[in-house]
Order: C-alpha cells, then structure tokens, then sequence
C-alpha cells in the first residue's frame, strides 16, 4: 500500500474553497466522471491478506500439534 499524499479532487490540494467555489464544483455536471478518473489513476491492486494459499487439512495438521499441551491451553488455529 501506497502511503503518498495526493490532492483533494474537490479543492484541488489548494485546502479551501469559499462556498461559491464549493457550490460550483459540486453542482458540475461532470464531477462523477472527474472522480472516478481521479479515482482510476490512484488504484492499487488488491492485497489478499490472510488468504491461505492451500486449504488446511486436519487429518494432516492434527500430527504437528505440541501432544504435551492440554486441549485448553493451545491455539484456536489447532
């Protein structure tokens, strides 16, 4: 994930707008167009996070389990 600053598309990375300006830009007629052009060029790819990259087993995880702790006492993932 990217983490640089952009610009407001609203006000344009200027920070205020009086509200005539403010009125203008939202009453435009192209401002979805302009947002999702705006939108388009900032896009990442989707991260997958905590996808497994093969689906677990218990018959074959169960052997890999610490036999010396008791039922209570190991992880959720066991």
């Amino acid at each position: 994930m990217s983490h640089e600053a952009v610009k407001c598309p609203l006000c344009e990375g200027h920070g205020e707008l009086s509200p005539s300006q403010l009125t203008e830009r939202i009453t435009d007629e192209r401002l979805s167009e302009k947002l999702h052009s705006y939108l388009d060029a900032h896009r990442e790819e989707p991260v997958l996070v905590g996808a497994p990259s093969s689906p677990r087993t218990f018959d074959k995880d169960v052997h890999g389990w610490n036999p010396q702790l008791s039922m209570w006492r190991r992880s959720s993932k066991e």
